[in-house]
């Protein structure tokens, strides 16, 4: 028991420091939804792809339009936006390493 206690133990720690490295490493996206008069649009869909890795996160604005994805690997990424009764926004942008990159942005 002692033997397999002492294999399992450093496969654990080896498998928790390797995701707090991703999380330290990682940058994130985040912003508020306004429409063109700065009020605020709530459950709009915002879908983030990364352009390099094909990764896809499709998530929902709150009651106060805000939304927030990450960690993310850093690197490039599109950011989609759509809400009934708006027209749909593509936007282009890049996550860097331990920053939260602004997505906000107004939907016409």
């Amino acid at each position: 028991m002692r033997k397999l206690f002492g294999l399992l133990l450093p496969v654990t720690v080896v498998g928790v420091s390797f995701g707090q490295a991703i999380s330290v490493n990682g940058g994130s996206i985040q912003g508020t939804i306004t429409d063109s008069t700065g009020a605020v649009v709530p459950n709009a869909q915002v879908t983030i792809t990364g352009t390099d890795t094909g990764f896809t996160k499709t998530i929902t604005t709150d009651s106060s339009g805000f939304y927030s994805v990450g960690p993310l690997n850093p690197g490039p990424y599109t950011i989609d936006v759509t809400a009934a009764n708006f027209q749909k926004l593509d936007v282009k942008t890049v996550v860097r390493t331990g920053t939260a990159t602004t997505g906000s942005y107004k939907l016409t």
